[in-house]
């Protein structure tokens, strides 16, 4: 017979361990129908919910608090912090609600550089409106590396700008299209250090920073084709004009 030893105190909070996990796992299978999902939604507000209890003691001043964020109607995060030390009920609601309003505005942060609007969505495109349409597609051609990062023209070049950020020693890049800064009425130090921003920089632009950025120019083409130009094409390869569904032909 051999003898294991055991850490006893180890041994019952994996059991205990084993038993919320077993618990969850069953709730899960019960509410098969009432689970996690993620919905399609037409908004991308962002809503928070927080709740606390006393942990099982009433008298120590020890509580769990816990709160959950929802992003267009879906579960993004969630945390339960146990045993926080307060003096009363509402210390520990208000410590909660400020850990969830610190949640809320970095989620806010990241939807609006992820250029995700909170409001209602934009409409699909309705049949009737397919005729008035047009794409145009942006070619992007001679790249070349820059002197420094001024070395561009506005309206005539597109940049890309790699650098390092100093504060948390990663690299970072991002560009613009050749017709962002005209369009914007940017200087091009203004453009460089929106691009900056854009690439996720938060802290301090200065001039040694920008000295030690990587530029790359380049130039492109923009092509654009109408939907009577589209029809006309896929008439004379395909031997009929597209159909569009709600449409009547002719119109």
């Amino acid at each position: 017979m051999t003898g294991v030893l055991v850490d006893e105190e180890r041994y019952q909070r994996l059991g205990s361990h084993m038993e919320a996990t077993m618990r969850i796992l069953d709730i899960l299978k019960l509410l098969q129908a009432k689970g996690c999902y993620s919905l399609k939604t037409d908004h991308m507000r962002v809503k928070a919910y927080t709740d606390i209890d006393g942990g099982g003691s009433m008298t120590n001043g020890r509580s769990t608090p816990g709160y959950c964020t929802f992003v267009g109607g879906n579960l993004v995060t969630w945390r339960c912090k146990r045993h926080v030390v307060a003096r009363s009920c509402a210390e520990a609601e208000f410590k909660t609600m400020a850990l969830d309003i610190c949640e809320i505005m970095w989620i806010k942060t990241l939807v609006k550089e992820l250029q995700c609007s909170e409001g209602p969505s934009i409409p699909p495109i309705q049949a009737k409106e397919l005729p008035y349409l047009e794409c145009t597609v942006s070619i992007l051609t001679d790249y070349e590396t820059g002197l420094n990062y001024l070395d561009w023209e506005i309206g005539k070049h597109g940049i890309i700008i790699e650098f390092t950020d100093p504060d948390y020693n990663t690299r970072r890049s991002a560009t613009y299209l050749p017709e962002v800064a005209a369009h914007e009425g940017w200087t091009k130090m203004e453009a460089i250090d929106s691009l900056m921003r854009k690439a996720g920089y938060n802290g301090t632009i200065t001039e040694t920073q920008r000295k030690r950025i990587r530029l790359t120019r380049y130039q492109s083409t923009l092509f654009t084709m109408h939907y009577s130009e589209y029809a006309s094409y896929v008439k004379t390869t395909r031997g009929a004009a597209p159909t569009i569904a709600g449409v009547k032909p002719g119109n």
